[in-house]
């Protein structure tokens, strides 16, 4: 029973994940922030549309908290296939905090920097630019990185699992190994944009996978 109530608590969480991920990206999304360049094209954006993107962005720092208890039940679940999953598991929680961090230095953006400079004009300077590309640069750099632990090696892991064993639809399987090249793509993204989009898909896939595997695991539960 404590298997299984685990499995029902981190199953709910695991949808939870995926639908407060996939809310955030359609916020942020229905701005002009993804296709600013750089700083000077993105802080109007932030000043005009600062409710909407700072949403967007609590519900992707939302996301990865969720997913903290999320994949302790999905290790349970899949533990069976061997103790190599004591990596996907510890990759995973990784890159939530790595996620965590790269948003909570995104929202210092919105919130701290973005208006002061928009308001200040000429008399803002160059500093809060800086200011602006360095902490954006950081939580690139960061969340690309935790991507890479998290998608590239733990659900890739998580997915080769439920390939060889059956314990969750291949097709959530399938759909983990896109993730996990989504993932590994965006390391590349400062030197394409199509990486950039490559690991876009990466992440919508992996919010795919979570709510797939969330409706698995609370199924089993119940039977």
């Amino acid at each position: 029973m404590e298997n299984l109530s685990l499995q029902r608590v981190s199953g709910i969480g695991a949808i939870l994940t995926g639908i407060v991920a996939i809310i955030g990206i359609i916020l942020i999304s229905s701005t002009d922030a993804m296709t600013a360049e750089d700083s000077a094209e993105l802080f109007p954006v932030v000043h005009d549309d600062k409710a909407v993107i700072g949403a967007g962005i609590w519900m992707l720092t939302l996301a990865p908290v969720l997913l903290l208890g999320a994949v302790a039940g999905i290790y349970q679940k899949l533990r069976s296939a061997g103790d190599v999953l004591r990596i996907a598991l510890i990759a995973v929680a990784v890159d939530a905090l790595f996620i965590i961090i790269s948003n909570v230095l995104a929202l210092g953006v919105v919130y701290e920097v973005a208006t002061p400079w928009v308001e200040g004009g000429s008399e803002a300077g160059s500093n809060l630019l800086v200011l602006g590309d360095t902490l954006m640069t950081m939580s690139l750099v960061i969340r690309v990185v935790g991507d890479a632990l998290g998608l590239g090696i733990g659900i890739l892991l998580f997915s080769i699992a439920i390939l060889k064993t059956g314990l969750a639809p291949k097709w959530i399987g399938w759909l983990g190994l896109i993730a996990a090249l989504g993932g590994w793509l965006g390391l590349f993204v400062s030197t394409s944009e199509v990486f950039g989009l490559l690991g876009l898909i990466g992440a919508i896939a992996l919010f795919i996978w979570l709510i797939g595997m969330g409706v698995t695991m609370v199924r089993s539960s119940e039977a």
